[in-house]
Formats: structure tokens, C-alpha cells, sequence
């Protein structure tokens, strides 16, 4: 067979011309194809000798992911499910166990399903109820309505969904599953709240109000979360604690960091044995949260705002200026260290720079002070600073400022993907 690549000609017919493989070009032998046909492609060149190329990994379906990695790393999920305390009162009357029905949400939210109504749909094709008896490992598992799922969920009480998402992030730790994504050992949870509904009338007497510009009063739930976060994007849940008002009549309405210090017992009863450094937003960058995480020996790295913390930034500014740092107490203290480090990537053409300031002090302990800039192939990007009781250094200043920054995927990843992704 000629290696000579064919050439092509058209003929006043409109006729498409092209030359055989068995004869040389320019030598005549040529078959007439109809203008409607396609042309052949020219033969393509030969590979060059080297690695032969890998086949490509069939994506595999949803069902067939859910089960792979529920059966690798949560191989106890199925048996955990059942042991979620049922609030039905007549339990002999009952046809479907709390496992069918934890599982069947744990389905529709994982699978993104945008309706009760859709589930329902779904729930009725053969298909979906042995992938559903798949996961369960039970052949006899049946599939409830939509409206019988939320009936029930509605009942039980969120302490025992909310043990039964730490205990999963728990057994994901405990198989090694997080230690690459961990800072110097330690689980990265970042805390924020969230508004998750709003009202135009009372929807209940625990309602936090706001009053609207047009003078209209509304009313919200809103919701403190603490997340376990990873650099890919991976969102595990730790605790929830909703911010309320308890009372009927109170002076000042209840707030973020009220929250947090009735999350943190709760967070700390159910992370016990977890290395934990909390990163927050400028909220938590004062001392009532220093003291909680020096309690339960969290470390915590804050967002530490312009116009907050007067007297720490005064320290900062004499710092800088290479003169001795004061105390809350205005006596001078010790020359403060700073330090630079800078790092890039390659591929994204990224760069970073870290400087930070060791040792301040704020009312009688020892903090430290890490800013973070990047630049990007059209300038100056992310900058951000942050007080933390972690010393930094030449060798952990950056991987510290990377896991304060990782506190946005919280909102992204975690709280804006849970309420618009689908779910």
C-alpha cells in the first residue's frame, strides 16, 4: 500500500476525483464518487516508538460510585443507619425501617434529585429499587414514597442525624482517608454561619427579625456550621448550632459568636481524640473564642480585619517599623521577628508571598500575625492576614496562610453547593 498521501482534484462534472491506492499519483486510475458522498480521510501517519497509550477509564454511573465508595470506606453506614432512634409511636404498625428511609434521603441528596416528586418517578423503575437494595445489602429492603421520607425525617431529632454525619467523618479519619489533606496533623474545620430561611410573617416564637429599608419586618433562621475542609474541595460535616432567639423577651437578639460558644462543647463531646485547628472569619478574632479553643486545646487561626483589634495593630505597626512591641498594658516588650517566604505554581502561573510577625501579645497571651498576597499573570490577587497561636516559621508559614484560605470553601463548596446545588 502507497504511503503517498492521495490528492484531490474536481473535474468540471463536479465530480469528486480521487486517485486509487494502487497506483502512483499523477498516473491516472481514477474513481468517480458522487459530490454527496464524504471524501476518505487521508491515512493517518504512524505512531512514534515510545510509551503505548493507556485505554481510558469508563466513568462509572452514580449508583455504581455510591456503592464502591460506601462499601471501601463506610462499610458500617448501612448498620449505622438503623441504629438512628425511631420517633414513630407504633413501631409494630410500621412498614419501612429508619434504615430504608435514612437511606432513601441519603440517595435523593446524593444524587442530587431536585423533587419529592421526581424521587417518586424514579423510586418506581426497577433498576432503582435493586441499586437500592445494593447498597443496603439486603434483598427485601422496600422503597417509601417521597412524602412518607419526609414525614418521618421531619420527627426525628437532628442531634441523631447530626452524631451520624460525625461519626462518618470520624471513620473517614480514622482510616487515614484525611491525613494528606491535614495541617501538621490536625483536622482544618472552618465555622460559618448561614442564613437558611426568611419569612415575611412569624414562623415560629425562636425567629430572629430584621427591619427591611421599605420599614417591613422580616423574619430568618439562620445557622452556625462547622466543616471539616479539605484543599479538594471535599466538605465533611462536624457540628450545627442554630442561632435563635430562646427567649420571649430579651434585650439583645442572639448572634454568631453566642453560637459558637454553645458549639464548641458539642464540637469538642463529638471530635474527641481529633486535632482541631478552627479557622474563622474577622467574627472570631477576639478573646472570648481564644479562650474557648485554649479550653478544649484547639488551635484557631482568625481573619483579623483593618479596624479590629486597635491595640494589636498598634503592635504590628511598631513592628514593622523595627521598634519594640508593647503589651495591652503599654509597657515595651521584646523586638518582634518578621519573616518572608514566596512560592509559585507552574501550571497556574501563580505566586505567593507570606510575611508574618512573631511574638505579639494580646491581652496577656501570645499571638502571631501572617498575611498572605498573590499575584497572577494580571497582577495582585487574594490577600488576606490572620492572627493564630501556631508560630510560624520559614518552613510552615505557607502551608499555614493556604489552610486560613482554605475557610472559603466552606462557603462554597460547603453552605452555597448545600443550598443551590440541586439539593
Amino acid at each position: 500500500m502507497s504511503t503517498t498521501v492521495p490528492r484531490y482534484r474536481r473535474e468540471p462534472s463536479a465530480a469528486v476525483m480521487q486517485y486509487g491506492d494502487k497506483s502512483e499519483p499523477g498516473s491516472g486510475h481514477a474513481v468517480c464518487l458522487p459530490p454527496t458522498l464524504p471524501v476518505r480521510d487521508p491515512a493517518p501517519a504512524k505512531r512514534k516508538p515510545g510509551r503505548p497509550r493507556n485505554e481510558p477509564i469508563a466513568e462509572p454511573v452514580t449508583a455504581e460510585a455510591f456503592l464502591t465508595s460506601m462499601q471501601h470506606f463506610l462499610p458500617e453506614l448501612p448498620q449505622w443507619l438503623n441504629q438512628v432512634e425511631d420517633p414513630r409511636r407504633r413501631l409494630d404498625a410500621c412498614t419501612y425501617s429508619m434504615q430504608e428511609i435514612t437511606m432513601l434521603a441519603l440517595v435523593m441528596l446524593c444524587c442530587q434529585c431536585g423533587s419529592r416528586r421526581k424521587l417518586d418517578r424514579d423510586r418506581l423503575r426497577e433498576q432503582f429499587v435493586l441499586n437500592f437494595r445494593m447498597l443496603l445489602g439486603n434483598d427485601e429492603a422496600e422503597v417509601t414514597c417521597a412524602d412518607n421520607m419526609n414525614r418521618v425525617l421531619t420527627m426525628v431529632d437532628p442531634a441523631e442525624l447530626e452524631r451520624l454525619a460525625v461519626r462518618c467523618s470520624k471513620a473517614l479519619n480514622s482510616r487515614k482517608v484525611l491525613r494528606k489533606f491535614k495541617y501538621d496533623g490536625m483536622l482544618v474545620i472552618a465555622v460559618d454561619g448561614t442564613e437558611m430561611f426568611t419569612f415575611n410573617s412569624r414562623h415560629c416564637d425562636k425567629c430572629l427579625t430584621r427591619e427591611l429599608s421599605n420599614g417591613k419586618i422580616q423574619y430568618y433562621h439562620y445557622v452556625l456550621a462547622a466543616k471539616i475542609v479539605t484543599p479538594i474541595g471535599l466538605i465533611l460535616p462536624a457540628a450545627f448550632e442554630f442561632v435563635e432567639n430562646r427567649k420571649k423577651k430579651f434585650d439583645k437578639q442572639d448572634c454568631e459568636t453566642k453560637a459558637f460558644r454553645r458549639l464548641a462543647p458539642r464540637m469538642n463531646r463529638l471530635l474527641k481524640g481529633c486535632q482541631v485547628l478552627v479557622v474563622g472569619d474577622g467574627l472570631y478574632a477576639n478573646e472570648p473564642v481564644m479562650k474557648i479553643c485554649e479550653r478544649y486545646k484547639w488551635s484557631y487561626m482568625a481573619t483579623l480585619k483593618d479596624d479590629h483589634l486597635p491595640t494589636l495593630q498598634e503592635q504590628v505597626a511598631r513592628a514593622k517599623q523595627d521598634r519594640p512591641v508593647v503589651d495591652s498594658s503599654g509597657w515595651p516588650r521584646s523586638k518582634a521577628t518578621r519573616g518572608e517566604t514566596e512560592d509559585h505554581d507552574p501550571d497556574s502561573k501563580l505566586r505567593w508571598r507570606v510575611n508574618w510577625i512573631t511574638p505579639l501579645r494580646y491581652h496577656g497571651r501570645v499571638v502571631h500575625w501572617i498575611e498572605i498576597q498573590e499575584y497572577g499573570p494580571n497582577g495582585p490577587g487574594y490577600h488576606n492576614v490572620w492572627i493564630t497561636d501556631i508560630k510560624p516559621n520559614r518552613h510552615n508559614a505557607m502551608p499555614l496562610a493556604k489552610a486560613g484560605r482554605m475557610r472559603w470553601k466552606i462557603e462554597n463548596e460547603g453552605i452555597n453547593t448545600q443550598k443551590t446545588g440541586g439539593y
